[in-house]
Formats: C-alpha cells, structure tokens, sequence
C-alpha cells in the first residue's frame, strides 16, 4: 500500500513545486516554441509564488515586514538610463 498525500494546487508548496517543475522542463525543452510556452507559464507562476511568499512573510512577521517596506521606500532608487 502506497501513501500519497494530496497537495492543495494553491498552496504555497504547490507553486514552490510548480516553478521548480517548470525550470526543469525548461532547461531540458528543445522546440523553441514549447521553451517560449514554459517560459510564460513559469513567469506566471514565479510572479504568484512571489506574492504568496511576501503574503507569508507578512502574516510571521508583521511588524519586521512594515520595517522593511518603510525601509525600502527611503532609498534612493536607481536611474536606468536608456
């Protein structure tokens, strides 16, 4: 008997394993047209993941989260010139 646990597809180790998938199968996609498709879904995924893990890191640590927002507004930000 085998156990397998089912994994929420929105959780937050869900789009972990998503994204990880996702760069392997493009790392080893050889159509030009298939690596362009991965790519886009693996942006799309990378970019959720990165809202999740700033979600998460807020609900753990809120008050050390604010600090750094208010942190990173007083920086200067760096001009790209074209």
């Amino acid at each position: 008997m085998t156990h397998t646990q089912k994994l929420d597809p929105n959780s937050l180790k869900a789009y972990r394993l998503r994204v990880r998938s996702l760069s392997q199968e493009l790392w080893l996609e050889v159509n030009q047209l298939r690596r362009m498709n991965i790519a886009l879904q693996l942006a799309d995924a990378s970019t959720h993941l990165a809202r999740m893990e700033a979600e998460e890191l807020q609900k753990q640590h809120e008050s050390e989260f604010n600090q750094l927002l208010q942190a990173g507004k007083k920086e200067p930000q760096p001009h790209l010139c074209g």
